[in-house]
Parts: C-alpha cells; sequence; structure tokens
C-alpha cells in the first residue's frame, strides 16, 4: 500500500523538503569530507618521488577538484572520463612532477 502523494511534488504527504545547501556546505559534502583520502594518495606519491613535494601546495593539491567540481556544478553533468583526464595529465601533473633539470 503506497501512501498518498502531493499532486504537485509527488511525494508522500508529510514529508520534508530537503533544505537547501549552501555552497559551502555542498564543498564540504563533496571534498572536505574525503580530503583525508585525496591527502593520503598525494603523501604515498610524494614518498614515491612522483610528486615534487616544494611544488605540491594546497592550492595545487585542491586544483583538479576544483575544476572537477567547477565543471559538474556549470554542465550540470558528470564529467567525462577523458576530461578528468585532461585535467590530471595537462593540468594537475605539470604543476606537481619533479623537474627532470
Amino acid at each position: 500500500m503506497s501512501l498518498p502523494g502531493d499532486r504537485r511534488t509527488g511525494k508522500p504527504i508529510g514529508t520534508k523538503p530537503r533544505p537547501v545547501q549552501s555552497p559551502a556546505q555542498l564543498r564540504l559534502g563533496l571534498v572536505e569530507k574525503r580530503w583525508s583520502i585525496i591527502e593520503g594518495v598525494l603523501s604515498r606519491a610524494v614518498d614515491r618521488g612522483e610528486i615534487d613535494p616544494d611544488r605540491l601546495t594546497g592550492r595545487t593539491a585542491r586544483l583538479p577538484f576544483d575544476l572537477l567540481r567547477h565543471e559538474t556544478l556549470m554542465t550540470l553533468k558528470p564529467l567525462p572520463r577523458e576530461d578528468i583526464t585532461a585535467i590530471l595529465d595537462q593540468i594537475f601533473l605539470p604543476l606537481v612532477l619533479p623537474s627532470t633539470a
């Protein structure tokens, strides 16, 4: 047996609407809660010599995720794998790879 629904929303009568989130709340849910995982990945890359710790700043560490979030919010679509690869290979890695000079 299903509950009767509100004709405007189709949701069961008596359900509370989801609160609107601020940009800060969205960032917290999308990035901040997972940041310890990201830091662990970057730390291991530094330990393996794949990333230069002097070139890895807070801003460069956040850059790929900021770009991903921006693209997703602007297009309202998931980012294709090719675009994620381009962000990493063409933008992020050149900023943090150890110099070969």
